[in-house]
């Protein structure tokens, strides 16, 4: 299943964690008596911040003015990854089975269609480890020699995955089960179209 947080994230978070409370402990910091004799000044400092935070927010204020703001999940919502698998969810049958690039985030959750492989999937199942290893170098062409070389794997996949050709793409429908490719609108392929945006397309394999 795809989770959210790998588990490397918390065990930095609780890394950092355990760092700060030796350091609190070994300088014998008291918080306590911190605050009380600093606490004019930490007043002081809260009543500039908070002034200044109300003076940016005020709309005639000019580095504001004229300028519409919004929440970067708006801008995410209206993006064209999310568009092209919103159109892949109106399009296709419950029942297609895609490949998408290796760098495409959005496609699992607006389009609730399946993927053959995806890359940003955290496999924690150690029997479904290799099946997605050998899929990733199947449709990727990528392994772990490319990870030891440091390179961005999501770029260099997605360049690998827009290299295949028709045939490619029959040989997956005939051995995988693969219906649908979503690829770079700059990627032509003799199969019928789907849907198109103006950065993505979508294809069916027959």
């Amino acid at each position: 299943s795809v989770q959210w947080f790998a588990t490397t994230v918390w065990l930095k978070t609780f890394g950092l964690m355990y760092i700060l409370s030796v350091v609190e402990k070994r300088l014998l910091i008291n918080k306590l008596t911190i605050f009380v004799r600093y606490k004019n000044l930490i007043f002081n400092i809260l009543c500039i911040f908070s002034i200044l935070s109300l003076i940016l927010m005020t709309p005639q204020y000019r580095l504001f003015k004229n300028k519409k703001y919004d929440f970067f999940i708006a801008d995410m919502t209206n993006s064209e990854a999310v568009n092209i698998s919103k159109l892949a969810k109106a399009r296709t049958p419950l029942n297609a089975v895609f490949v998408i690039p290796a760098d495409f985030t959005a496609f699992r959750y607006w389009s609730e269609r399946s993927c053959f492989i995806d890359y940003k999937a955290t496999n924690h199942r150690q029997a479904a480890f290799a099946e997605w290893y050998k899929r990733i170098q199947l449709i990727y062409n990528i392994n772990i020699k490319n990870r030891l070389e440091k390179g961005d794997l999501p770029v260099l996949g997605t360049k690998h995955f827009e290299a295949l050709n028709e045939e490619d793409f029959l040989q997956l429908r005939d051995n995988q089960g693969i219906t649908h490719i979503l690829i770079s609108k700059s990627v032509v392929l003799n199969f019928p179209i789907i849907a198109q945006n103006e950065m993505f397309i979508i294809y069916e394999i027959k």
